[in-house]
């Protein structure tokens, strides 16, 4: 097993949520592709990463 981190947010906020995966060096994520694009609208690097998932909607270009 591997641990889940979650967060409750009135609103998506895309600077507690960076925060959180910097902070709790997560490696996989799933978002809905509304807050992909958010947070790809920050040019945020999170080379910690290994695999981001997605779904609920089309991801678009």
């Amino acid at each position: 097993g591997v641990p889940v981190v979650a967060a409750r947010m009135a609103r998506f906020d895309v600077d507690q949520c960076l925060r959180i995966i910097r902070e709790g060096a997560v490696k996989n994520v799933f978002f809905p592709p509304t807050a992909l694009r958010m947070l790809r609208a920050e040019e945020a690097h999170l080379d910690g990463l290994r695999s981001v998932a997605s779904g609920g909607e089309p991801l678009g270009p």
